[in-house]
């Protein structure tokens, strides 16, 4: 097995009403431990970020809007 590295990534959020939102604060934590990390090791980080993300949204904001049914489909599409 590999070297392993834990981080604890917190984004705070401002959401105004109206669609727009303000992102206040990104924090990784140990930094030290962050800019340790490879250029390759980052970008798979954010890319993983990115997607558990995605994957949250679709599991849980559409769910409750039955309007949005058709959005579901979209978990088997590759949107890259």
């Amino acid at each position: 097995m590999g070297k392993q590295t834990s981080l604890e990534i917190t984004i705070n959020v401002v959401i105004h009403h109206s669609a727009d939102i303000e992102i206040l604060d990104l924090n990784v934590q140990p930094l030290e431990q962050f800019r340790t990390l490879s250029a390759q090791d980052r970008v798979a980080l954010w890319s993983k970020l990115r997607d558990e993300i995605d994957e949250f949204w679709l599991s849980t904001a559409l769910q409750s809007d039955g309007d949005a049914i058709w959005n579901y489909w979209l978990e088997d599409v590759d949107l890259d």
